[in-house]
């Protein structure tokens, strides 16, 4: 009683493997999608951590000798006229700032020569986040938060 059936239909066990190498490869390709944002993301926290840094240098060396300059796509912490640190975020990047002269410091006690905010701007996303220095305080706030287009307004 053996019939040989025509067999024209996967079985269970070769959907599974199908199934599990088209996840595979959906899963490998994913994470292509989100590079912008944490492009974005990690850049913000460079700049909030050399802020940062100048700060706390500032108030247990030399108040006001370290400073960071924003340029339109870089910045630059330095010590007086010695550069310590130099980063341009390429073409694709934006910095604006609010900072009187583009430029922060501290003083003995921690506090900015003046508060403000910077932002980068994700000209392919149109995203942006912010960095804020709160006057009185000096504290520096990063908002990993990522916002759209529709607060920022860029006079180009």
């Amino acid at each position: 009683m053996n019939k040989d059936y025509d067999n024209k239909g996967l079985s269970l066990i070769e959907l599974l493997i199908t199934l599990s190498i088209f996840c595979i490869i959906v899963l490998l390709a994913l994470p292509k999608f989100f590079t912008n944002d944490y492009e974005l993301v990690q850049k913000t926290r460079l700049l909030g951590n050399d802020i940062r840094m100048a700060r706390y240098l500032g108030m247990s060396k030399s108040a006001g000798m370290y400073e960071v300059y924003f340029g339109k796509d870089s910045y630059k912490f330095s010590y007086g006229i010695k550069i310590i640190k130099e980063v341009n975020f390429g073409k694709n990047f934006e910095m604006l700032s609010s900072f009187t002269k583009s430029r922060v410091n501290f003083n003995r006690n921690g506090h900015p020569n003046g508060g403000g905010t910077v932002t980068i701007y994700d000209k392919r996303t149109g995203k942006f986040c912010d960095i804020t220095i709160i006057p009185g305080t000096g504290r520096i706030l990063i908002k990993d938060k990522i916002y759209e287009n529709e607060k920022l307004k860029i006079n180009r």
